[in-house]
């Protein structure tokens, strides 16, 4: 073994330059190309997804209950203790933040139109972090000395016509019931204006949105949905629990009581009956956006592939240069095996061979792609003006371990592979017909 390995590390350093030399060259070169691309496009896809992950956790729940239909949170018992329960345990911190969603009719001056209200809370909670990074103008306030306050969404101000300290008038879905029934005439709740947010560069896109604390306008749960946020330290770590978070919690909504009402047309007489259902829909973030999260993972996937034919193409010259290298040495092959060398000596000078090509262009790949997203990082080679409307001041490169190790172990496996015909040729090498050949 030690004497195929001297013989091994004796061909990959020739004395002299010829044809066969420069082309593996040129493998080694293109495998480290090869591999250094694919460390700095999968840590591209990592910063990507790292940026969408934290705008999604930054304006929307970790985790969303929605009742059933015909059901209300009000039918179930306890759904909203088991929720924030289930969450807390699960997750294992004491505070949870718990919004509610609807929408309301928003007047401001002579201008009226619909928006989506979030109601939190927790005014203070920090689980919205990209929305406090996001404010364009003011600040996030939504309890005043005296009053509430609101942040909106770009849009929604440039409808409106709505700045800072403006006042509008909410009304709620219960209120407009109320008005087109004739029972009264809304009053509406007034909020003022305190900060506007800016989410992304296009401005005309979704419905207008809003934040308010509760108590601003008079919700019941069961109008919209819940929402939960959990203020975790790392919510990198959440997101990679949520699908275990999720089962947990609807496992515990599994055995809770729902009441219901049947209706006459069903046959029944408007009775009050309980039954045991889920009762309430889980969903996570990457539920709410499996097009975007599927969309990313098959980019990333996509591009793993197409960067790894960069690769396979250097070995195949791997191939061809131990390949040409066998034809050159047979004399020398020929002579070790009148030496007493075995044919599965011979095959394991060429695999030794082979697979030190390999492992001297993969951590020269490696260390060139991990130096380049180093530097990235650090010194922000690729940067952006986010005052021309970009979402995030450079360009984000990730590096995951896991990542790194399934770059390594596929070149290396390439480069190896691409070793075993070589080898084999020159196990296969006759004394009699290489030395009658020179």
């Amino acid at each position: 073994m030690k004497a195929a390995w001297m013989i091994a590390r004796r061909y990959v350093r020739p004395t002299k330059l010829s044809v066969i030399t420069i082309i593996g060259m040129l493998s080694v070169l293109g495998i480290v190309i090869g591999t250094a691309a694919l460390v700095i496009v999968t840590s591209l896809f990592n910063g990507f997804r790292g940026v969408a992950h934290d705008l999604m956790i930054g304006f929307g729940p970790h985790l969303t209950a929605v009742p059933e239909k015909g059901l209300t949170f009000d039918s179930i018992d306890g759904a909203e203790r088991i929720l924030t329960r289930a969450l807390e345990q699960t997750v294992g911190e004491p505070t949870v933040t718990e919004v509610v969603t609807s929408k309301v009719v928003v007047q401001s001056g002579i201008k009226t139109g619909a928006a989506d209200v979030i109601v939190l809370t927790q005014p203070s909670s920090k689980v919205f972090e990209g929305l406090h990074n996001s404010i364009v103008v003011g600040r996030f306030a939504l309890k005043l000395t005296s009053g509430y306050g609101a942040v909106i969404s770009v849009n929604m101000a440039d409808q409106l016509q709505l700045r800072i300290g403006d006042t509008m008038n909410l009304f709620s879905v219960l209120d407009v019931e109320h008005a087109m029934m004739g029972v009264g005439v809304p009053k509406g709740n007034a909020v003022v204006v305190t900060g506007i947010y800016q989410t992304t560069t296009a401005r005309d896109v979704g419905l207008p949105r809003m934040y308010v604390a509760s108590g601003a306008i008079p919700l019941s749960v069961k109008e919209g949905r819940a929402e939960l946020f959990a203020n975790v330290p790392n919510p990198r770590e959440l997101s990679l629990a949520l699908p275990a978070i999720k089962a947990a919690i609807q496992s515990q909504l599994s055995n809770t009581s729902v009441t219901s009402t049947t209706s006459e047309d069903d046959g029944g007489k408007g009775a009050m009956v309980s039954q045991k259902t889920n009762g309430i829909r889980i969903s996570t973030w990457e539920d709410a956006n499996r097009g975007l999260v599927d969309t990313m993972r098959l980019e990333s996937v996509g591009t793993f592939v197409v960067l790894s034919l960069i690769v396979l193409v250097a070995s195949f010259s791997v191939l061809v240069s131990l390949t040409l290298g066998v034809v050159e040495k047979r004399r020398d092959i020929a002579i070790l095996l009148g030496m007493g060398f075995t044919s599965a000596d011979i095959r394991r000078v060429y695999l030794l061979q082979g697979l030190s090509i390999g492992v001297v262009s993969v951590v020269c790949g490696l260390v060139l792609g991990l130096g380049v997203c180093w530097g990235q990082n650090t010194f922000h080679w690729i940067s952006f003006d986010m005052s021309e409307g970009f979402l995030i001041p450079y360009l984000p490169l990730e590096v995951q371990l896991a990542d790194v190790l399934l770059i390594a172990v596929t070149s290396l496996v390439l480069a190896g592979l691409a070793a075993l015909y070589p080898a084999s040729r020159a196990a296969r090498t006759v004394v009699s017909e290489a030395l009658r050949t020179e």
